[in-house]
């Protein structure tokens, strides 16, 4: 209910809104979409952030609502010219009539200020409560107690005409007796408007948006998206490497994609002897490309935002009453689409990024000012990556600027870092002096087992100079 999208209606305000339109369901029709608001209220009582035909959620707990000011006849609201309100009242729980007191029209919100205007009563039936959906832009769900038959959700501006109190109000009066816990408030939100258009910060905040829902705010499991970006993810990423390094073994897969292990800059091999011991290859640390850095924690944050929006996709289709359309929409072009077009460019320019010598064409520096913008364009992707993802990918695009070499295109591939010249002479030097030892050590050590042969070839004649031998040490290798 807080995704951005849309068209947007004719306003003073529409110059300056960005218009983003909503995915169309794949089949049927347009998905629906909210700004949502949820904090600056006065005693739970919220005033709407966006003019009130602007479609919008506020989103509550307990007693409240929303109201507008009336300045007179015609503003905010034209009264006098008989404008009609687009409204509807969503629920998380499908809660029993006689535990909250819903009223639609004149009056305020505010419990101490405002009094309760009898007029404005909406009195319900159980026959009003709607099937629960999904929405799949913040993968919650909701259910409506005003049908949509019979212009239920539509509200004549005109008998807000002599309204004493100076408002238009969408209120709740919760009883606080009738939750699944005794005390707990009803978890709902009023809605108002239908033009969906959204500013830039608006939808650059959608994943604030989508934390939020999966939050306190509506579905109450906040921690999921810690336990997966920190447990889960690292745990299935690496058994998915750990498989793919034995399939590779056992079929010579392929599979170093998505691997820093294999083929990565991340390891060099080591050798390790010591005296008297054969040699030991061990795996050390290399210079780390910080590129490689980024795009492993890129991986992170996309693999964690799909599995996240998965779970509370599954979550909110079990409350919801059946399968439409919005749940195919937030599989396959919010959670499948989104999140999984920034894992696709992170293995493709991970590739390029070790092909470098290959001198491919998307692995030279020039590449840099489409990786950054790349990455900004997730920002704006119904929420891709939850920032992790795409900050990690505009920071590598930031960082591939250093291999733009202006002086050939051809040459805009990074240099390997190597040795000095002094450093690979003094190496080979120190290789050669072992060298060295070891064969004057061998050579002392065969020259010692001759003299023992020949003294034991001697008889018992030689048994003191075996004797006088025996104390002496082999030379160690």
């Amino acid at each position: 209910m807080s995704a951005p999208t849309a068209p947007s209606a004719a306003s003073a305000a529409s110059a300056r809104r960005v218009r983003f339109l909503a995915w169309a369901a794949w089949a049927t029709g347009a998905a629906r979409a909210h700004v949502p608001t949820y904090t600056g209220c006065t005693e739970n009582c919220c005033a709407p952030p966006e003019v009130h035909t602007t479609s919008q959620v506020i989103y509550l707990k307990g007693s409240g609502g929303l109201e507008i000011h009336l300045e007179d006849d015609t503003s905010p609201i034209d009264i006098a010219g008989g404008e009609v309100l687009d409204v509807d009242v969503v629920f998380r729980d499908r809660v029993p009539l006689s535990c909250f007191e819903l009223y639609l029209g004149c009056g305020g919100c505010v419990a101490s200020e405002d009094p309760l205007v009898p007029s404005s009563r909406v009195y319900l039936r159980e026959s009003d409560w709607q099937p629960a959906v999904v929405e799949p832009f913040t993968q919650t769900w909701y259910r409506s107690v005003l049908p949509p038959e019979g212009d239920r959700r539509k509200f004549d501006s005109r008998e807000l005409a002599g309204c004493d109190q100076a408002h238009f109000t969408i209120r709740l009066v919760d009883h606080l007796n009738c939750t699944a816990v005794e005390g707990e408030p009803v978890v709902w939100a009023p809605v108002i408007g239908l033009a969906e258009e959204f500013t830039l910060l608006q939808i650059l905040e959608f994943p604030l948006y989508v934390l939020r829902n999966h939050g306190d705010t509506w579905t109450g499991l906040g921690w999921t998206y810690w336990v997966i970006l920190l447990v889960v993810t690292p745990f299935l990423l690496n058994a998915f490497r750990e498989l793919a390094r034995r399939t590779h073994e056992r079929f010579a897969v392929n599979y170093w994609v998505l691997d820093p292990y294999q083929g990565s800059s991340f390891y060099v091999p080591v050798r390790v002897q010591a005296k008297g011991m054969e040699t030991w290859e061990l795996e050390t640390w290399n210079k780390i490309d910080p590129r490689e850095v980024c795009y492993e924690v890129a991986l992170y944050g996309f693999i964690a935002a799909m599995l996240e929006s998965l779970l509370h996709l599954t979550i909110a289709q079990m409350h919801a009453d059946g399968y439409d359309w919005a749940f195919w929409v937030g599989l396959f072009a919010v959670t499948l689409f989104a999140h999984g077009a920034g894992i696709a460019f992170v293995c493709v320019a991970w590739v390029a990024l070790r092909n470098r010598e290959s001198d491919w064409v998307i692995s030279r520096g020039w590449w840099a000012p489409l990786e950054v913008l790349t990455g900004v364009s997730f920002l704006f992707l119904f929420g891709s990556g939850f920032y992790l993802g795409p900050a990690a990918v505009i920071v590598s695009g930031c960082i591939r600027f250093r291999e733009i070499d202006c002086s050939s295109p051809a040459a805009a591939t990074v240099t390997e870092v190597t040795k000095s010249d002094k450093e690979a002479e003094e190496e080979e030097a120190l290789l050669q002096a072992r060298s060295t030892e070891q064969l004057k050590a061998k050579r002392e050590q065969f020259e010692m087992l001759q003299k023992i042969k020949s003294t034991l070839k001697n008889g018992a004649g030689g048994a003191a100079v075996l004797q006088g031998r025996s104390k002496q040490r082999l030379p160690p290798i």
